[in-house]
């Protein structure tokens, strides 16, 4: 074998070892930017209060739907942190869309909101809101179009 075929060989295989550590050559992975997150991509979804009864919270699922799709005065959080001392709801799913929505809201009874997005692990929206009763926090609302939900 030639010096030649050897060094081409040497760099196809360099190139496809890189694009498979770096997920550019696994079919089925989104590859879209997280700020614009596409088809197979992960969503994570993370609403949080300081009280456990909410006056109630949703999201858009991985099918542009409202989630949970009964939203309703007094929805429960799940999960509470000893240490922080807030209650949270986490949710992850995969977008079917090819354009997906991400946006989230959460009410509080209490004093304190927060909402939170991540996109493949990377934080797209964040926000935290503090007031004396009914603390709302709303993530992604500004690029959210109502037109493009599924109300079904």
């Amino acid at each position: 074998m030639g010096v030649r075929r050897r060094m081409t060989m040497v760099a196809v295989a360099v190139a496809v070892a890189m694009a498979v550590v770096l997920g550019l050559a696994i079919p089925g992975t989104a590859q879209a930017s997280p700020r614009y997150p596409t088809a197979g991509d992960r969503i994570t979804v993370q609403v949080a209060s300081d009280q456990q009864s909410t006056y109630g919270y949703w999201w858009v699922d991985g099918h542009h739907r409202m989630s949970p799709r009964a939203p309703r005065v007094g929805m429960n959080l799940r999960n509470y942190n000893p240490k922080t001392g807030l209650w949270s709801t986490t949710t992850t799913f995969t977008s079917h869309q090819k354009r997906q929505q991400t946006a989230a809201n959460i009410t509080s009874w209490g004093g304190y909101a927060r909402c939170t997005i991540w996109v493949n692990g990377v934080r797209v929206h964040h926000h935290v809101y503090r007031a004396p009763i009914l603390a709302q926090a709303q993530c992604g609302i500004t690029t959210f179009d109502p037109n493009r939900i599924d109300y079904r």
